[in-house]
């Protein structure tokens, strides 16, 4: 199966990224193919509402870094995101990444993917793992791709406190989840 990575941490070494890897590491223990796109460092336009993409029922006319990520996710049977907290909320370029998804429902708000996609999402926060309150965030983001067929699979939380070595319960949970995807 293809699975299409966003990063959303402009930090080479973030606590998200690390999370990531390992549940890539996971996915290439079931032999997975794997494109990552670095969204933070990606030179992205937001959605103009040009509503193109609905009248002519097509992926963003945008010109810009995201023209193959549209043909990667429609061959995908699985999307990873990684999201930093900012201001309680999924990063700048992770709102505007999100915001251009517009594209994938047609003139009738009908998803344009022909079949299910699995989101697994990681969002790091400074506040300690088990801080709650941005949930809700969180779960609005993770909403606003459901309209899509983009489908909740998974969600890990890593905070400041969190333990990130090899057998902690992060990373053993992210490895899990990369290698069920199916």
């Amino acid at each position: 199966m293809k699975i299409t990575v966003a990063l959303g941490s402009g930090r080479e070494n973030s606590r998200s990224r690390r999370v990531v890897e390992e549940i890539l590491r996971g996915a290439a223990s079931a032999g997975h193919e794997v494109k990552i796109y670095d969204i933070s460092r990606l030179p992205l336009l937001g959605c103009c509402n040009c509503v193109r993409c609905r009248r002519e029922d097509r992926d963003c006319v945008l010109p810009d870094a995201l023209q193959s990520y549209w043909q990667d996710l429609r061959e995908s049977g699985a999307l990873i995101i990684s999201a930093p907290n900012y201001n309680s909320m999924p990063s700048g370029a992770m709102i505007t990444f999100l915001n251009r998804h517009y594209c994938m429902l047609n003139a009738d708000r009908m998803p344009r993917l022909d079949h299910d996609v699995k989101l697994l999402s990681v969002f790091s926060q400074g506040a300690s793992e088990s801080y709650t309150a941005y949930a809700e965030h969180y779960d609005w983001y993770i909403n606003c791709f459901k309209t899509k067929r983009i489908l909740d699979a998974g969600r890990i939380v890593v905070g400041g406190d969190s333990d990130l070595s090899e057998e902690g319960d992060i990373m053993k949970r992210a490895r899990r989840l990369g290698a069920e995807l199916s």
